[in-house]
């Protein structure tokens, strides 16, 4: 090992400067034995114009280097694993696979709408058959509106009605349902597309999940439905907005802090304002123009002593909503609770959709309802209000 001592001079601000004395050792580490750090120097090298630390100038430099290196290697893990998750992460449950992609398309006011003419979408997008836009004389129209229960379900109810007895030609059944959308989607849909055609009647389903005030909004990218939230958080803002469209990291980054982040967050508050506000505007609507307006609540396919406390809070939510705002319904949660609806549903972990022999059961008590309300009859106006 060769020693050599060096003075280190350098200048600051034009004027000499003269460190201490003390001999620095500078190591030409000939010896591979060689491992201690301790004595390797920390001497500034020799500039003209002073001394430069060039030792935490290659540190920084590699520290930018590795992050950068390390970002681009998350990024792509993260479009690969976007890749693969993509129906898990982007589209809701009953929204994912080829189903989803072919039956829904991007809106920009209702977040996705139904293709028409995809699967049994009418030339509209709506789950029934094509109905004569201009309603003929004596033709009397109910208008169902609602989530993926109204879908569903709607296609059902059209069989009970053809069923009858007696089943009313001039009796048509519009089913607006949209799978995975909440009460202001509900309550956009009817004003957007629902008043057009005129309804005699309007019948709203509703499931207490609907409560929810992230609503999410959907555009194609690469033939697939990707999910832009309009979540209230400032990390997706018109200044985020590139971000979000062009890094998957971010946005598995963004969609990992909010399913934590609303955990925490208690949004009972929140969520019966945002309720009231849809409703009341669906009732505002079929006030202004007269049209009768009846809900039904739809509980969860379980005993309702099992539901959780936020289970619970929203069924009440959704009472105390209708009960403020007039609007007259009709909660079927007493006579659907019991284990019996568990052996109904569509899929043993699916607590929302009833399977076919649950929603003919359903079905069925819809319309004694509808009818004892005379919210079917074609010749006379319904006296629900």
């Amino acid at each position: 090992m060769i020693r050599y001592d060096l003075d280190c001079v350098g200048k600051t601000r034009g004027a000499p400067l003269r460190l201490p004395e003390k001999k620095l050792p500078v190591l030409l580490n000939t010896d591979p034995s060689y491992a201690s750090f301790s004595d390797f120097p920390r001497t500034p090298v020799m500039y003209n114009d002073g001394c430069v630390k060039i030792v935490w100038a290659k540190k920084l430099f590699l520290a930018c280097l590795g992050l950068a290196l390390g970002l681009l290697a998350a990024e792509g893990a993260a479009r690969i694993e976007e890749r693969h998750a993509s129906a898990y992460f982007y589209t809701p449950a009953n929204m994912g696979g080829a189903w989803g992609d072919r039956a829904f398309k991007p809106s920009k006011t209702l977040g996705w709408v139904h293709v028409p003419g995809v699967f049994d979408f009418n030339s509209l997008g709506f789950a029934n058959p094509n109905y004569p836009i201009k309603k003929a004389p004596g033709v009397r129209r109910v208008m169902l509106i609602g989530d993926s229960l109204a879908e569903a379900y709607g296609r059902a109810l059209l069989k009970r009605l053809a069923a009858g007895p007696p089943p009313d030609p001039n009796v048509q059944l519009w089913n607006l349902g949209v799978g995975a959308y909440n009460i202001a989607q509900i309550s956009e849909m009817f004003w957007e597309r629902g008043l057009r055609y005129h309804p005699d009647s309007v019948v709203l389903f509703i499931c207490p999940i609907e409560l929810d005030p992230y609503e999410p909004t959907f555009y194609k990218r690469d033939g697939h439905l990707v999910m832009l939230p309009w979540f209230r958080t400032k990390l997706i803002s018109p200044a985020f907005s590139p971000l979000w469209r062009w890094s998957a990291l971010y946005r598995l980054a963004v969609l990992g802090y909010l399913n934590v982040h609303l955990k925490r967050v208690e949004p009972m508050p929140d969520c019966e304002q945002f309720g009231l506000r849809a409703m009341a505007r669906i009732r505002n609507e079929c006030l202004r123009n007269h049209i009768p307006f009846v809900a039904f609540i739809f509980p969860y396919l379980m005993p309702v002593s099992e539901y959780t406390v936020r289970e619970k809070r929203d069924y009440q939510t959704w009472l105390n909503i209708l009960r403020r705002l007039h609007v007259r319904f009709f909660d079927l949660t007493p006579l659907m609770d019991g284990r019996k609806t568990q052996k109904m549903r569509q899929a043993p972990g699916d607590y929302i959709h009833f399977g076919a022999a649950g929603r003919a059961m359903a079905m069925d008590m819809v319309f004694h309802l509808l009818k004892q309300n005379g919210l079917l009859l074609a010749s006379k106006p319904a006296s629900v209000r």
